[in-house]
């Protein structure tokens, strides 16, 4: 069966753009990660990163309205937790290009400079 190219929805489009546009903070990313490691409060991530309460609380508002976070409130405190494994893949994914790329300039660097430190 061949892969047929079908028209993606404006509305899809506009939402993975959203999507993206919420991880587009190197916040969001560091509180992506460490939830990675299991759910957490406002005060812990504050304690972690070392940011403000009011800080975190906005860039979890905005991960949480994209679908990147569920919440769950116990009490007086919310926990933050990734919404599903998709969000793990798609950082895991991001991340393994970045070091391609990385890794592709680094050997361009090489070959332009012969292998030669400039220090």
């Amino acid at each position: 069966m061949e892969n047929e190219s079908r028209p993606v929805p404006e509305e899809y489009i506009e939402r993975v753009a959203r999507i993206f546009k919420a991880f587009g903070h190197p916040l969001r990313l560091k509180i992506v990660r460490i939830l990675r490691e299991g759910q957490k409060n406002v005060k812990e991530l504050t304690e972690i990163l070392g940011y403000s309460q009011a800080n975190i609380s906005k860039h979890l508002k905005v991960l949480e309205e994209n679908n990147v976070l569920e919440r769950e409130n116990r009490g007086t405190s919310s926990y933050y937790r990734i919404a599903g494994e998709d969000v793990i893949e798609i950082c895991s994914s991001a991340c393994d290009y970045i070091q391609k790329v990385i890794e592709e300039e680094s050997r361009y660097f090489d070959q332009v400079n012969g292998n030669d430190s400039i220090f």
